[in-house]
C-alpha cells in the first residue's frame, strides 16, 4: 500500500467469498487511511483487475489466478499464506499417505516458480518470461490445419 502511494498508484484489494473477515477488515482500514486504496470486494471480474494493474500482487492459495498473473507480462508478487492445520496434515508425508495428496503440496508449485525466477515477492514482484497457453495452442492448431489444406 505504501509502495502504491508513494508511487502515486492506485491500489485495489479484491476479495473473494472465501477471503475471512479479519483480512477483509484490514483492507477496509487501508481504504479509510489510504487516499489511493480501495476494496473492489468479491464482484470484480479478476481479468478486468489484471488488464488495468502496473502489477499485480495474488495470493497463493490459488493456482490459476496466480498463473493468469503471471501470464499478464506484468511485474507479480505472491502473497504468501500459511497453511492451515487441515492443510498440513493433507500434505504430511506417511507410508500410507496418497501419492496424489503429496502432490498437491504448494509450497512446491511456489518453489518451483521463484527460483525458475517466474514470481516475485511482495517486495519484490518480477516480470514472468512464459508462452500464452492460448497463443501456443492457436498457433498448434493452425499449424494442423495448414498442412491438411495442403494435403500433408
Amino acid at each position: 500500500a505504501w509502495r502504491a502511494w508513494r508511487a502515486g498508484r492506485s491500489l485495489l484489494i479484491a476479495t473473494s467469498p472465501r477471503t475471512g473477515a479479519p483480512l477483509v477488515d484490514a483492507a477496509r482500514k487501508a481504504e479509510r487511511w489510504l487516499p489511493n486504496c480501495s476494496l473492489v470486494g468479491s464482484g470484480a471480474r479478476f481479468d478486468v483487475l489484471l488488464a488495468d494493474a502496473d502489477e499485480c500482487f495474488v495470493t497463493g492459495d490459488s493456482v490459476s489466478m496466480l498463473s493468469e498473473a503471471l501470464l499478464t507480462g506484468k511485474p507479480t508478487g505472491m502473497i504468501p499464506i500459511s497453511l492451515s492445520r487441515r492443510g498440513r496434515k493433507k500434505i504430511t508425508r506417511t507410508p500410507d499417505s496418497e501419492p496424489a495428496l503429496i502432490r498437491r503440496d504448494l509450497r512446491r508449485f511456489w518453489r518451483d516458480l521463484q527460483k525458475s525466477g517466474q514470481l516475485g515477492t511482495i517486495a519484490r514482484p518480477r516480470v514472468a518470461r512464459l508462452a500464452n497457453p492460448a497463443g501456443t495452442a492457436a498457433s498448434s492448431v493452425l499449424e494442423v490445419l495448414a498442412k491438411r489444406l495442403n494435403g500433408q
